[in-house]
């Protein structure tokens, strides 16, 4: 119930109606008195508002009391509202009886004294308040319940959707809760062993073994965990990462365990065959017949293979470059100097010299001296940052078995050439011969590998010999593996899109090229299509830009012949109900205007052709107009608009004025529509962010509120908080849209805040630039100033195909004491200032034969006459959007005015253009 209760009184004598008003205003003041005259109007009126008391007459034409006490019970709206019936008539038994039994909660027979008239009324207020209050905390238990109750869903789905097996156990070893995971690992299903012990599922000897001893630590309070080996029914055996951990109940006792058990069977084989590739690296290099030595950045020794070790006749030691010589007795090639570390090949190569075949002699003790060739450079990971230095030791004493051992270890990478599953090609970069290919080419490309083999690169690859041959030059003069994207032709004649990585490598003695070859061809056709359907979006996108630009044209021509004839007619002389009918018209006509420029200006945004002017905004000056808009719509709710903007915000705000207003203007309209009654507040301070300083716009009512789903996508296009919304109040569901695109345009943020039937709040913010600290280009509208006068007897010329349009400009401009010559395209325009001298066109843009842009044009350039070239052009034009304007400027006109327009306007147009500074030249 409100604080002010609502009674609705429902009598159609009207003495009654008088006399209950005024009985119940004298003893229950403050309330707020609702009446009707018939049920069907009562019905009406609760289904707009919430009653705490509903009287009504017992007989009534057309339905009763009774009949409509039963729709108020059956409707949820108003079946909480207490009835009371009143009948003129001694009532009876079954009458009562009736009443009761139609949902009436009192029955009042007249005539009555007044004291208990009130105090039956009263009784019903008060149980409505108690009512109204057990609801209230019946909703917040259930949403407390509701509360509880998902975050344990939340829960349980989390568990539920872990790939990880979990399960719980209490204090009898029982299994309380066993997640998917859990059942399908063991195969179990869940109500064969939800409350089983876990001995009797598993065994006890596996129980006790296994089990107990880690779950008994866990009972005493400790967190254990452990790997065990498992055999899975389809896998075999896996190994899986388990953890025990105590769950504490009050005092601190273990009341349970949860068991989260998770597969690890691949990391450990992941783990293993890094491991493995690692040894087997190092049994690679340990493998080498050259001694393979590196060392890190600091110059600490890292790498000694044992090639390396056996050349040296010592083991590995990490040790710096100031020892390198001494402990590894490292001489000169007359094996007496010692080398000192700058000569040493390593330390030069650290300090990234090449080394190429230079020879040193190493003195191992108990020996024979060995003479070897040292060749190495720096080390650099894939970005180029430096790693250290490397270089290859060869024993020159045993140079005939290195080239065996390289002779099999080149026989070694043709296995694995062979052997490789991606499509490889040995080619001759010189005459483009095929020198070999692997099982995998001859798959690919239907020959045998025999055959393949006598081919030339140029029967596969479909460029010209030329191309194909700087392809061949630019893969074997490069340093690194070069990449390629090629047609090749198949065997069967079919094409093949490939990607092929080519280098050089010495092959036999001489230089080939290696190419491993990748088929792209469904890759290639899955961008394509993705291509193609962006392209179709982006189409699709820009024909709905161009309809809904089309469409406001098409409905704007009409709309000015409506909204102009009407203000016309509503100049003149009217009774007070013609005056009314035609007002009502009007305020649906701008209503319709507002959803269309709602609409274009959406078009405007998907087609990222709105643009935000930078300008000076004195905030409180445009504070004071918005809120002076909606006053008198407030005051016929009964509501309160405050508005507070804080001192320590600049006087002047740099930012675009017109789209300010339009968020707020939105944001306001829709508090005073969604409130019944209360106050709104608009607030206006400064915000510290992470982003900087900013400023916070905010709004908040004392309306019906926001459900907390409908919150979600409130900003939404075209959405409404509930479906009925629009029935019951109206809008098209962009004015919300628009503000979050405009504030995303500012590089700000908009959210909101409800509760239901205690109100909304809705808030933007972005970044706070003062006006005076910022130099601003000046406003381009700033010299559009409305004259309150006109001059008359001006000559028109008015260039309009629209034949209500024509007698629109005709009338407004007569009654100015202008004299209008009128013709329907561009070209009789250009006709007519050509016999005859005016002072001004009123020019339309869209026209057959000849548009108002092409005409404008032609008058600048002095088609007509060098007389008219300076004649003032006004355009009057359906197209509304920046860039129409910018177009009309571009042709040489003096003025823009869209439609619909307003007499006042045209007048204000005309005068501006007499007294405007010479017309803009045309551009281009």
């Amino acid at each position: 119930m409100h604080d002010t209760p609502a009674i609705l009184i429902v009598d159609d004598t009207p003495s009654n109606l008088y006399t209950m008003r005024e009985v119940l205003q004298h003893y229950l003041c403050p309330c707020y008195i609702v009446e009707a005259s018939s049920a069907r109007q009562g019905l009406e009126l609760t289904r707009s508002m919430e009653m705490d008391c509903i009287l009504v007459d017992l007989q009534m034409p057309e339905m009763d009391g009774i009949a409509m006490c039963r729709q108020l019970k059956q409707n949820p709206q108003s079946a909480r509202s207490p009835v009371i019936l009143m009948s003129a008539h001694q009532s009876t038994a079954s009458m009562r009886a009736e009443a009761l039994d139609a949902g009436a909660d009192d029955f009042i027979n007249r005539p009555i004294d007044s004291v208990e008239f009130v105090a039956r009324v009263r009784t019903a207020l008060r149980l409505k308040k108690m009512g109204d209050e057990l609801l209230q905390l019946n909703n917040a238990l259930q949403g407390k319940a509701s509360s509880a109750s998902a975050t344990l869903r939340e829960y349980l789905r989390a568990v539920e959707s872990s790939e990880d097996l979990i399960a719980t156990v209490g204090e009898d070893f029982r299994l309380k809760i066993v997640n998917n995971a859990f059942l399908r690992f063991h195969n179990f299903r869940r109500r064969k062993v939800i409350g089983q012990s876990i001995a009797d599922i598993w065994g006890k000897d596996f129980f006790e073994a296994q089990i107990l001893p880690w779950m008994s630590r866990c009972f005493l309070g400790e967190q254990v965990q452990f790997e065990a080996r498992r055999t899975h029914p389809l896998r075999g055996e896996v190994v899986l990462h388990v953890r025990y951990s105590p769950i504490m109940g009050a005092g601190k006792t273990v009341q349970g365990v949860v068991i989260i058990a998770r597969d690890i069977t691949e990391q450990n084989r992941a783990r293993q065959e890094l491991d493995r590739q690692r040894q087997f690296n190092l049994a690679i290099l340990d493998h080498i017949d050259e001694g393979i030595v590196a060392c890190d950045m600091s110059g600490t020794l890292s790498l000694f293979n044992q090639a390396a070790r056996r050349l040296h006749g010592r083991p590995f030691e990490p040790l710096n470059p100031e020892q390198w010589a001494q402990h590894y007795r490292l001489f000169h090639n007359d094996e007496r100097t010692l080398m000192t570390k700058e000569a040493n090949p390593l330390f030069r190569a650290l300090e990234g010299e090449p080394i190429d075949h230079e020879e040193m002699v190493i003195l191992p003790k108990g020996q024979q001296p060995r003479h070897v060739q040292a060749s190495g450079g720096p080390l650099f990971d894939s970005d180029g940052t430096p790693l250290g230095a490397l270089i290859s030791l060869l024993d020159l004493s045993d140079r005939r078995a290195a080239q065996q051992e390289s002779a099999t270890r080149e026989a070694q990478y043709h296995a694995l050439f062979q052997n490789n599953h991606s499509v490889m090609l040995l080619i001759d970069p010189d005459s483009g011969e095929i020198l070999d290919a692997n099982e995998a080419a001859a798959r690919f490309y239907g020959y045998p590998q025999a055959q393949l083999k006598t081919l030339k690169i140029t029967s596969l690859n479909t460029l010209s010999p030329e191309e194909l041959w700087r392809a061949l030059n630019s893969a074997q003069n490069r340093a690194e593996e070069a990449s390629f994207r090629f047609q090749h032709l198949l065997a069967d004649g079919s094409m093949r899109d490939v990607e092929v990585f080519s280098g050089p490598i010495n092959y036999q003695g001489r230089i080939v090229l290696y190419s491993i070859v990748h088929d792209i061809t469904e890759r290639l056709r899955g961008e394509k299509q993705m291509l193609e359907a962006t392209k179709a979006a982006e189409e699709a996108s820009l024909a709905k830009s161009s309809f809904l630009a089309n469409m406001s044209h098409e409905l704007r021509t009409p709309m000015n012949g409506i909204l102009g004839m009407t203000e016309l007619v509503l100049e003149s002389r009217l009774n007070a109900e013609q005056r009314e009918c035609l007002g009502m018209a009007r305020d649906s006509a701008h209503t319709l205007l507002a959803l269309l420029n709602d609409l274009l200006d959406l078009s405007r945004i998907e087609a990222r052709q709105l643009e935000l002017r930078q300008a000076p905004v004195e905030l409180n000056k445009l504070l004071n107009q918005i809120t002076k808009s909606f006053s008198l719509q407030a005051r016929q709710k009964g509501l309160i608009i405050h508005s507070n903007l804080c001192p320590k915000i600049p006087l002047s705000i740099l930012g675009d004025e017109t789209r300010l207003g339009q968020i707020l203007i939105n944001l306001l309209g829709n508090a005073i529509k969604f409130t019944h009654q209360g106050r709104i507040d608009l607030q206006v301070k400064c915000s510290r962010t992470q982003r900087g300083e900013e400023i916070l716009f905010s709004v908040e009512d004392t309306g019906i509120g926001i459900e907390e789903l409908a919150l979600e996508r409130i900003f939404d296009r075209f959405a409404q908080a509930d479906a009925s919304i629009t029935r019951q109040f109206g809008g098209s569901g962009l004015g919300l849209a628009i503000s979050k695109e405009l504030v995303q345009l500012m590089d700000g943020r908009i959210w909101a805040q409800s509760r239901i039937r205690e109100g909304s709040s809705f808030h933007f913010s972005f970044p706070l630039r003062d006006a005076h600290e910022t130099t601003a280009g000046p406003d381009p509208d700033s010299d559009r100033q409305e004259e309150s006068t006109h001059r008359a007897g001006i000559k028109i010329l008015v260039a309009e195909d629209h034949e209500i349009n024509q007698r629109l400009a005709r009338k407004i401009l007569e009654r100015g004491g202008h004299r209008v010559t009128l013709t329907g395209n561009g070209a009789l325009a250009l006709k007519s200032l050509s016999e005859e001298k005016y002072d001004l066109v009123l020019m339309d843009i869209q026209m057959p034969v000849m548009n108002g842009l092409e005409a404008a044009a032609s008058i600048r350039r002095g088609t007509v006459s060098k007389e008219a070239t300076n004649i003032p052009i006004v355009a009057m034009t359906a197209h509304a959007s920046e860039e129409d304007r910018s177009n009309c400027f571009r042709a040489g006109m003096n003025d823009y005015l869209s439609k619909p327009f307003t007499p006042r306007e045209l007048l204000n147009a005309v005068e501006r253009a007499i007294i405007a500074p010479q017309p803009l030249q045309p551009q281009g």
